[in-house]
């Protein structure tokens, strides 16, 4: 599987029932104000992630990590076609915010395996979010499509192992 580097990009995203539950915690409590509400907390890197999301979805999937120059040369769209990913300098902070205010509110956050496992098993649950839209009906679309992958996986590997970042 592609995945871009660095490995050690921090994340920021929350599951959408920690956020729920804080919301209607925060409106009965009448609270007001700007917060900044997503985490986890401590941030983890793509790489924390991705290795959840093996462990729990494909044991023996394979990461093949890929420099972001050889990704972004090839016009790679970060976020859409490699969620999460972002290396552009004018988007930097997009994931570096300060979300202090909002925990000392009572914000929490359930495990990144808890988030990945039952975001799997929504996703197995729904297979119409998957594919192409039907009667007009929005249907998420990120992420490479696996001849793009494929391609770029090829030519990566073309590119031979002194090129390549470990």
């Amino acid at each position: 599987m592609l995945v871009p580097e660095p490995r050690s990009l921090r994340l920021q995203f929350i599951d959408a029932r920690d956020l729920a539950v804080w919301v209607v915690s925060m409106a009965e409590q009448r609270a007001t104000g700007p917060y900044n509400a997503t985490g986890p907390v401590p941030r983890p890197t793509l790489e924390d992630l991705l290795e959840t999301c093996c462990r729990v979805a494909n044991p023996e999937a394979r990461l093949q990590w890929v420099a972001a120059e050889f990704l972004t040369e090839r016009d790679v769209d970060q976020w859409q076609e490699l969620p999460l990913w972002i290396v552009d300098s004018e988007h930097a902070g997009l994931m570096d915010v300060d979300i202090s205010k909002a925990v000392k509110a009572q914000l929490t956050f359930r495990s990144m395996e808890e988030t990945v496992r039952d975001t799997l098993a929504w996703s197995q649950a729904h297979p119409e979010w998957q594919g192409p839209a039907e009667q007009d009906v929005a249907r998420p679309t990120a992420g490479l499509s696996p001849e793009r992958e494929g391609q770029l996986l090829t030519e990566w590997d073309l590119r031979g192992p002194k090129t390549q970042e470990a």
